[in-house]
């Protein structure tokens, strides 16, 4: 919204203002600075006035301010974020504003007023805050796996009994079991996707495609122990999944057996784009054929299943060494 008023009125009037206020045009720089900005500052009019008031802000600040100035003038202020926060060095020491910008229009010029707060104090409290809320972050986030890591074991050990000759009714109580104990650990995973990011140590990250929740459980949960995050491949299109974050991963374990996939030809595609990235093909004893298939024509690493940790470990040192 634009206001129309006399130039000389409204700098006599911010003149006495505590809080710090200055007017920027796009031709002249600033053109007025009251006392309480300067002082903020600790400078002189000399080295406010014009565009010398860049000169005070870091790089980062100069190239904030600029782009604000442009969309301002453009007619875009409603892209420029309000307010604004800036590094200042004030006698060696940085300092802190916070500029609240309008614009407005003066003898039919537009300026930008500036309304500046000094908040170095705040946002020293606001860190302190932040590193606290970080530390009970990671501690939550440790025992958030611990628990996820028992909900592991109990998903890993009702598929086992699943296995044996039991009646109907006691099937159906270890299936009643393995059910709560996934969605738990659903639940446990939805609410801390930072435990995956390189801030917990994570060393690297592995896409899985398997379409078997107990074994992609097991196996992530086994990652996850040697600070590897897991990224699941699922759905109807698992290669476009695979491809987008080919780059960025540092291996894909893959299922000899996917419904809708062929094995085969998604091994061919991902080292026809990267050559160097470990595959690693699961399959039972059962399916061994067709891995020695794959095997023949493509130079992939094997892991049977039932997984093992042993295995997986064993696999992840060949892995590292290469």
């Amino acid at each position: 919204m634009k206001t129309s008023m006399n130039f000389e009125e409204l700098k006599n009037f911010c003149e006495i203002l505590s809080i710090g206020i200055y007017f920027y045009s796009k031709d002249e720089g600033i053109v007025f600075a009251n006392k309480s900005f300067i002082k903020m500052l600790n400078t002189t009019k000399e080295n406010v006035f014009g565009f010398a008031f860049i000169n005070f802000l870091n790089e980062k600040g100069k190239a904030e301010l600029i782009k604000y100035a442009n969309l301002v003038f453009d007619g875009q202020i409603n892209d420029v974020p309000w307010p604004m926060e800036e590094d200042v060095f004030v006698d060696g020491t940085k300092r802190y504003i916070r500029i609240y910008p309008q614009i407005i229009n003066i003898n039919n010029t537009d300026y930008i007023l500036g309304f500046v707060l000094d908040v170095t104090e705040e946002n020293k409290l606001k860190n302190l805050k932040l590193k606290k809320q970080v530390d009970e972050d990671n501690r939550i986030m440790s025992l958030l796996d611990r628990f996820n890591n028992l909900l592991t074991g109990i998903l890993g050990y009702s598929s086992l009994l699943s296995l044996k000759e039991k009646r109907n009714e006691e099937k159906e109580i270890i299936k009643k079991i393995y059910d709560t104990a996934m969605e738990a650990s659903n639940i446990i995973n939805s609410i801390v996707p930072k435990r995956n990011s390189k801030e917990y140590g994570v060393k690297g990250s592995f896409l899985v495609a398997d379409e078997d929740s107990i074994s992609l459980s097991i196996l992530k949960d086994i990652l996850t122990k040697e600070q590897y995050s897991v990224i699941p491949l699922e759905g109807d299109n698992i290669l476009a999944e695979t491809l987008k974050n080919i780059d960025k991963t540092t291996g894909i374990f893959v299922d000899i057996y996917i419904p809708k996939l062929n094995t085969f030809g998604y091994i061919s595609d991902i080292l026809n784009y990267r050559k160097d990235i470990p595959v690693i093909l699961m399959a039972h004893e059962k399916e061994l054929e067709e891995v020695q298939d794959i095997i023949s024509v493509h130079d992939v690493y094997f892991l049977q299943k039932p997984i093992e940790e042993e295995n997986v470990l064993n696999l992840l040192k060949l892995i590292e060494r290469s």
